[in-house]
């Protein structure tokens, strides 16, 4: 019986020093497993007494349960929409789903996590969609970021040119008004 990789069987014991090391990896990669997994699922694995055997009761554990987590987080990536946030949150919030697809040995192709984050942007960013769509190459997720979030600046400053009341002034020429009725009140005072 092998590590968790089964890399090969641990060395007959008749090798004692190769059997020791062996024993003592082993154990390093048990106690690995057990400190990271959750209280509860520590009384379901602790018995085990190999790494091996521990990652074997947990694939065990969650085969069943991967499946509906494939579909739950695909359907979770297909609805998700950027609605109100930031361009950068919503392609973070994109980028952990696809990670979490990863954790489970479900990578998603570049193309599809580029299908993913592009159909959750919303119209005004159609030329950056038209831009990406028509290429014939890939593109990478981090160019697709870039250009998500340089359109996304370049709009918000758009908006704040609008949305900015234009200050004006109505300029008047001053001029020397003969007073017609200067006369009237030295008139009056004779």
């Amino acid at each position: 019986m092998g590590y968790v990789g089964d890399s090969g069987p641990s060395p007959p014991t008749t090798q004692a020093a190769s059997h020791s090391f062996w024993i003592h990896q082993d154990q390093l990669f048990l106690y690995a497993i057990l400190a990271s997994v959750s209280p509860q699922v520590i009384s379901l694995i602790a018995s085990a007494k190999t790494s091996k055997k521990a990652w074997d009761k947990l694939l065990h554990l969650f085969a069943s349960k991967a499946g509906a987590r494939v579909l739950g987080l695909k359907e979770h990536l297909t609805l998700m929409r950027h609605e109100n946030k930031l361009v950068s949150q919503y392609l973070q919030d994109v980028k952990v789903i696809s990670d979490e697809l990863s954790i489970i040995d479900i990578p998603l192709f570049d193309d599809d996590l580029l299908l993913y984050s592009l159909n959750g942007v919303g119209s005004e960013f159609k030329e950056i969609v038209a831009i990406v769509s028509s290429h014939d190459s890939s593109t990478l997720f981090e160019n697709l970021h870039d250009m998500l979030v340089e359109h996304e600046t370049a709009l918000t400053r758009a908006d704040i040119v609008v949305a900015a009341p234009v200050i004006t002034a109505n300029v008047t020429q001053s001029s020397q008004r003969t007073n017609t009725h200067r006369g009237f009140f030295s008139n009056n005072s004779n």
